[in-house]
């Protein structure tokens, strides 16, 4: 079996094998990480959703 090489690639997806991430695979490494709440209570409300607080009878 013969091995391919990156220039008998089509031309883009060799480019895309030179421009690939340098992601390591560890979350903390990531930049702009999204912050996940830890309680419903810190979520903001935008879409106008009913809300009630207390026991319903």
């Amino acid at each position: 079996m013969s091995k391919i090489t990156h220039q008998e690639l089509d031309p883009s997806l060799s480019n895309e094998i030179k421009n690939k991430s340098n992601f390591d695979g560890n979350y903390d490494s990531l930049n702009n990480k999204p912050v996940i709440p830890s309680k419903t209570s810190q979520l903001e409300n935008d879409s106008s959703f009913e809300t009630t607080t207390g026991s319903q009878e």
